[in-house]
């Protein structure tokens, strides 16, 4: 009997129909060979479904992306973790050096624990859906996940769903700079694109003495509520004589002479 063959349309190859429905009809019954069935041999089906107390085994992988990075993570010594963690047992680490918020982390603080090895394979993973994860002490805090096995070598990562605040840039209104024993001014940086730089002069007590000797004036400057015989004075002489010579107590612009020591003091 002569085989059907039919050029398509639609690419111009010429086609078996009859074995091409062979074809397909050997596909379908090979898909229908195709069955789930559980721990007894039983296809899965609506009748017999998988129980929610299956057991699945082999490499599974966990999902983090629903974990906030914005949470604080422990790692080991040396990483850039939040806090360390440190394997104290094969069931058993510890989360030390904790921000200063945090006192202590807590069983329902714990989302995620990463077992690593030292070729940076991940060994296992621990969820609190999957294991029981129990946490005691303050800093350090002992973390004990039953049924694990910590390798000596091995790394252990954290995640908790502790949230950790965002680090930011804090701008200061005014800083004040101030040497209160040699400078009667204030530095003030005001804030603006680069920062402004402004000099201003303090408030203070002065003391006027053109008296005491003959065409000399005396002019103390202290912080206010200074007293005249404490040694916390910058003086300035103006001497007249001839011309006018201005000289400083002891050589120095120092807030530190006494004012009713004035006449006395050496000026240069």
């Amino acid at each position: 009997m002569a085989r059907e063959l039919v050029t398509r349309s639609s690419d111009g190859k010429t086609v078996d129909l009859e074995l091409q429905a062979a074809e397909q009809a050997d596909l379908t019954a090979r898909a229908k060979k195709t069955t789930i069935v559980d721990s007894t041999g039983t296809a899965i089906s609506n009748a017999n479904p998988l129980p929610t107390t299956a057991t699945i085994s082999g490499d599974v992988n966990v999902d983090i992306t629903s974990i906030s990075v914005q949470a604080y993570i422990g790692k080991p010594a040396g990483t850039n973790a939040d806090f360390v963690t440190t394997r104290t047992g094969t069931s058993t680490f510890t989360c030390s050096t904790l921000p200063t918020t945090i006192n202590l982390i807590k069983n329902e603080d714990i989302e995620l624990i990463r077992q690593i090895n030292t070729s940076g394979e991940v060994v296992e993973s621990y969820t609190r859906d999957d294991a029981i994860i129990t946490c005691s002490g303050t800093d350090p805090t002992t973390v004990t996940v039953t049924g694990a096995s910590f390798g000596a070598s091995d790394s252990i990562i954290l995640y908790t769903n502790l949230y950790k605040p965002i680090e930011a840039d804090v701008q200061i209104g005014a800083v004040e700079i101030k040497n209160a024993t040699t400078d009667d001014r204030v530095t003030i940086i005001k804030p603006g694109a680069t920062g402004a730089l402004i000099t201003e002069d303090l408030p203070l007590s002065i003391r006027i003495d053109n008296y005491t000797t003959s065409n000399v004036t005396y002019i103390g400057k202290a912080e206010t509520g200074s007293t005249e015989g404490s040694a916390v004075w910058q003086i300035k002489k103006f001497d007249t004589t001839t011309g006018v010579s201005v000289t400083w107590a002891d050589g120095n612009t120092n807030f530190d002479k006494v004012w009713t020591n004035r006449a006395s003091l050496t000026y240069s």
